[in-house]
Formats: structure tokens, C-alpha cells, sequence
């Protein structure tokens, strides 16, 4: 499944550039160390605060193979989810 979607999204992107796809949404890309815990909560609180008017994506420069747990106790605290936005997201 994260593959796929690392694909598609792969794929979009290299449509948008080429002038191939428009973007039918505004796009945030929230960058952080380990895309663990910062990260995951501002793309988190932004989908949901959002509602779906904006593409939202989490991004790391040395990332981690989960997610923070205290991030994950605040996630699970708001109702939040706590999956990761994209693979790179």
C-alpha cells in the first residue's frame, strides 16, 4: 500500500512539472528531522482543521521507523490519525 501510494504520488508530481496535471488543491509540505512527532502532528492538525481544502505532506531529512509515542498518545488523544502522509509524505 505505501508503495502504491509513493507511486502515484511520484507520478503526480512528475505530471504537475511536466504541465501534464493541474493542481486541483493548494499543497503544504511540513519538514522535520525525523518526521516522528513535529511533523506528523502539524500535517496531522492541518488535514483535519482543513477538511480536505488543502493537500497536506510530511517530509524528513533523517527519518525515523516510527512515529514518535508521544506524538502517537497526542494523535490517539485528538482523534487524530496517525498514519504518515507520504513516504518521502
Amino acid at each position: 500500500m505505501i508503495a502504491a501510494r509513493f507511486a502515484t504520488e511520484r507520478l503526480d508530481a512528475l505530471a504537475r512539472t511536466q504541465g501534464l496535471l493541474s493542481k486541483s488543491l493548494p499543497e503544504v509540505l511540513f519538514v522535520c528531522t525525523e518526521n516522528s512527532g513535529r511533523s506528523q502532528l502539524a500535517s496531522a492538525l492541518l488535514r483535519q482543521v482543513a477538511a480536505g481544502a488543502v493537500r497536506v505532506h510530511s517530509a524528513d531529512t533523517l527519518p525515523r521507523d516510527r512515529i514518535d509515542p508521544v506524538a502517537l498518545r497526542l494523535l490517539d488523544e485528538l482523534g487524530m490519525s496517525r498514519t504518515r502522509s507520504s513516504p518521502s509524505s
